[in-house]
């Protein structure tokens, strides 16, 4: 699933398959259309990060990106942050 980062970012396997277990994976994941293109791994990055690291962490990783790459992930962060939002509110209402 995640391909070229699992040496760059040690445990994103092991976050994504655990997110995935627990049925816990935004449709940005979930529905990909080829799980090895590079618009899909930058994607996983974009969870990876999202769920394992506190806000202030992401931000420094971002401001260390280059600016197109920067704008990019801040763009998949986002789109992530509210998928998993939506889905916080749709467990709340069906519990």
């Amino acid at each position: 699933m995640v391909n070229g980062y699992q040496d760059a970012v040690p445990g994103i396997s092991a976050s994504i398959t655990a997110a995935t277990d627990a049925g816990w994976v935004p449709p940005l994941i979930a529905e990909a259309a080829d799980s090895s293109s590079e618009d899909h791994r930058r994607n996983c990055l974009a969870w990876y990060l999202f769920r394992t690291k506190t806000r202030p962490e992401i931000l420094a990783w971002l401001n260390k990106q280059n600016s197109r790459f920067k704008a990019d992930m801040r763009a998949r962060l986002n789109t992530l942050r509210g998928e998993v939002r939506q889905m916080r509110e749709q467990v709340q209402e069906e519990g």
